[in-house]
């Protein structure tokens, strides 16, 4: 770790245990996307999901919305998911694929 880094990441955590005081780092951006499936009911569920996504290259979250039926990934910029591949690792959790919509404008640009 260079120097510089270092000075950023001390005074950053010196910061941070100050009152009211909140740092916000820089995060790379990522692709986010946005997945319907039908019946996830429960944590277990969506665990085998998470499972299966966090197998692919390039994927760096995934969290879930089970009343909603709603699975988000978050992917490097450089990484994309299809729907093909998104119903194919669904049909194979047990879950039947409903819709996919990537939210891509923090990657614009970058």
């Amino acid at each position: 770790m260079c120097r510089s880094s270092r000075i950023v990441l001390c005074v950053s955590l010196f910061l941070s245990t100050l009152p009211g005081t909140t740092v916000a780092l820089a995060e790379k951006p990522m692709r986010q996307y946005a997945i319907r499936a039908d019946g996830m009911a429960c944590a277990y569920c969506a665990y085998g999901i998470e499972k299966k996504f966090k197998n692919i290259k390039g994927v760096r979250g995934v969290d879930f919305d089970l009343q909603e039926g709603l699975v988000k990934v978050s992917m490097d910029c450089s990484a994309a998911l299809g729907e093909d591949t998104v119903r194919k690792l669904l049909a194979e959790s047990g879950f039947t694929f409903r819709s996919l919509k990537e939210d891509g404008l923090s990657c614009e640009n970058k």
